[in-house]
């Protein structure tokens, strides 16, 4: 596994087995439908409030904050029948965004 993927679980999971097997694929590998949603670089909110066609939720389950370092696990629930869409981990570098951005993302909106 990736340094990368135990730093970031690690945030929030003493053990990175507890979230189950974990196997890197190629974006290539992917149905050109999960690559869509998966592959891309555009809001990942947006992206799954287009995909499931509902507006989606942020659910904060846990942050972590050192110096400009900020990351959080996060649960996206549709609106429309609060069933949970996807699980996350963010890192986001703080001292790298506008103040009105980085006051928004601290305010868990």
């Amino acid at each position: 596994m990736s340094n990368l993927l135990r730093e970031l679980t690690g945030l929030f999971y003493d053990d990175l087995q507890s979230l189950g097997e974990i196997e890197p694929v190629e974006t290539s590998d992917l149905p050109a439908a999960y690559q869509s949603l998966l592959a891309h670089h555009d809001h990942m909110t947006v992206t799954v409030e287009a995909w499931h066609n509902s507006m989606v939720d942020v659910k904060v389950l846990g942050e972590k904050r050192v110096d400009a370092s900020y990351s959080r696990k996060i649960l996206l629930v549709t609106q429309r029948d609060n069933q949970p869409v996807q699980l996350g981990i963010v890192r986001i570098d703080l001292a790298r965004l506008p103040e009105i951005v980085r006051l928004e993302i601290e305010s868990q909106a």
